[in-house]
């Protein structure tokens, strides 16, 4: 039943679109799976991010797959855009509601599959506020700011962006802010809330499973690391967070000025799968995939699809192959992998982590 209503509420005030952007430290991949040129990744589509900021590695392909249709539709929408804009006009495409946009998505309808221009004929006031002004986590991320900024203060949120010193970060975050923003209120946030950010159903049963408290408890513990390490100033998930909007500076590798040019070069290589990935895995008889980027998806599916995700992974014959995967969870460790080593210095990438969104990060790689 809440599956249900949960994909209704996202058809509903979203047109199934979960996320315009990916919530994903890219820098911690870079680190994990260490990128070359002869490396063939598989990743999920998400926002579509993923797969950019993959562009700009130099890799030999790069698959990216979703089983929600209008995910790809967003990474299509994005590609063209690339194609077929200057950078001026793709910044404001991505991130500034206008008229105008209306005008840019002309110039570069026709290099939408027929299903994606069709979607977003539709649905053309995606277009209308910028790209990555739409979705549930888009939403979920304003109602955040919103938060925030009303307990701990406009004063205080603003010194926090400004700061540029980090022991002073750590100080005003420890005396001004954290007292402030879990306070009496924070108790009473239910996991079921984290629907409003597009978090799914059964995602949510795992966290719940394990402690009633367990989202709060997360995000407050996680919280803290992140602003203990690194200054807002140079983490633009919580600029982001933080001020509503990013600027050309504080902002995710392929929306930045200086790597354009190497985008365009490279978004051919780009491979967009409509597919769940159980059902891909499956129907690919020799995966030659080497690199391969999980997101958090083995928290959306049960027991037993989870079981046969990692089978087939675990039977990919290539000898250099590593896995990167997210997880809520404080106590899931994806031992499944048997033909896997977890790589050493899990917890202190999981550490360094930029978006205090999940617990963990997990990276294996073949024995």
């Amino acid at each position: 039943m809440i599956n249900f209503l949960f994909k209704n509420y996202i058809n509903l005030f979203f047109k199934n679109i979960l996320y315009s952007e990916t919530w994903e430290d890219f820098d911690i991949d870079k680190k994990a799976l260490l990128f070359k040129s002869k490396d063939r990744l598989l990743c999920i589509t998400s926002g579509g991010s993923y797969a950019l900021n993959s562009c700009l590695e130099n890799l030999s392909s790069i698959t990216s797959l979703d089983s929600n249709e209008v995910q790809n539709y967003i990474l299509e929408l994005k590609i063209a855009a690339i194609k077929n804009l200057n950078y001026e006009d793709f910044w404001k495409f991505m991130t500034i509601k206008e008229n105008r946009n209306i005008r840019l998505y002309k110039i570069m309808r026709l290099s939408l599959s027929t299903n994606a221009r069709t979607y977003f004929d539709k649905n053309i006031n995606i277009i209308y506020n910028g790209v990555l002004n739409n979705g549930a986590l888009y939403f979920g991320l304003k109602l955040m700011k919103f938060y925030l900024t009303f307990f701990a203060g406009r004063k205080n949120i603003s010194k926090l962006v400004k700061n540029s010193i980090l022991s002073s970060q750590i100080e005003l975050y420890k005396k001004e802010i954290e007292p402030r923003i879990w306070n009496i209120h924070s108790k009473n946030l239910s996991l079921w809330s984290m629907l409003l950010y597009g978090v799914s159903p059964d995602q949510i049963r795992l966290v719940k499973k394990e402690d009633i408290n367990g989202i709060k408890d997360i995000y407050k513990f996680r919280m803290k690391e992140v602003f203990s390490k690194t200054l807002v100033k140079n983490n633009f998930y919580w600029y982001y967070i933080l001020t509503g909007k990013y600027n050309k500076k504080i902002a995710p590798p392929y929306l930045r000025r200086e790597n354009y040019l190497k985008l365009k070069e490279n978004i051919r290589k780009i491979n967009i799968v409509y597919s769940d990935l159980l059902r891909f895995l499956k129907s690919k008889g020799n995966l030659k995939f080497n690199k391969i980027s999980l997101s958090d998806v083995l928290d959306w599916v049960d027991d037993k699809k989870r079981d046969e995700i990692i089978d087939k992974i675990n039977n990919i014959r290539r000898n250099d192959i590593k896995v990167i995967l997210r997880t809520k969870s404080r106590k899931y460790f994806y031992s499944e992998f048997s033909l896997f080593k977890m790589k050493e210095g899990i917890k202190y990438l999981s550490k360094i982590e930029k978006t205090a969104s999940y617990t963990s990060v997990q990276v294996f790689q073949k024995l």
